[in-house]
């Protein structure tokens, strides 16, 4: 009788559906872009959270699909685009960008999104944004949230892709852990968690770690450049 293991030591069936620039951010961040999934990427900085999300969109279109960047405020840039696509800047026409308000919008989008060919990763940025999470928790505001992540869990379901979003964190007054806005009902409701910050000692410089993910083992954290001169490593001037 075969030896049986662990539920998370069970190997997984990976295939990345994005190709993400420079090589260090494919090894961590790429091994957790999975179909069928979806990641949340916290941080208590807004801007970092917004470059990486340009950086996996990029990523969907290198790799030969498309990919939804889901828009709740001003946050998308065909300029950083542009500088992450690099030579490749013409596959700027396979990320549609599409704008969010509210809640009733989102569930418009998705339904669009299923009568797409070739997506690959839907970008949801921000999450904090499209169901004004920075207020004061309530039952409604949780409701909203769950039906929220019940929509795109459908999404990833139905149509084999990845759903990325970002979130405000704010810091545990017990434990001083940075946790994303959105509490159990996030914890529950995402596949894989991931924190970033900026590091002040390197221009563009990002360290991103990945917390929680049915991908075993972790990928250890990495550290990188991504802004408007591009996808460099850290030794990269």
């Amino acid at each position: 009788m075969p030896e049986s293991l662990p539920l998370d030591e069970l190997p997984m069936i990976e295939e990345p559906l994005v190709r993400l620039m420079p090589r260090p951010l494919e090894d961590t961040l790429g091994r957790v872009i999975l179909p069928n999934q979806i990641s949340l990427i916290h941080s208590s900085e807004r801007k970092p959270l917004t470059i990486l999300a340009h950086a996996i969109a990029v990523g969907g279109v290198l790799d030969g699909g498309q990919s939804v960047y889901i828009d709740s405020g001003s946050n998308f840039s065909p300029h950083l685009m542009r500088a992450l696509l690099g030579k490749q800047e013409d596959l700027l026409k396979q990320v549609i960008v599409g704008q969010v308000l509210e809640l009733d919008d989102l569930q418009e989008l998705t339904r669009g999104i299923g009568c797409m060919r070739d997506a690959r990763v839907v970008i949801v940025d921000s999450l904090t944004g499209v169901l004004n999470l920075s207020g004061r928790r309530d039952k409604n505001r949780q409701r909203a949230l769950h039906h929220t992540l019940e929509i795109l869990r459908t999404l990833v379901n139905d149509n084999d892709l990845h759903v990325t979003m970002t979130d405000h964190s704010n810091r545990d007054w017990e434990t001083g852990e940075l946790k994303p806005v959105g509490g159990n009902v996030i914890a529950h409701g995402v596949d894989t968690t991931i924190h970033i910050t900026s590091l002040d000692m390197a221009t563009d410089g990002l360290r991103i770690q990945v917390e929680r993910s049915p991908v075993h083992p972790l990928p250890s954290p990495v550290v990188v450049r991504l802004g408007l001169k591009g996808a460099r490593t850290l030794r990269s001037r």
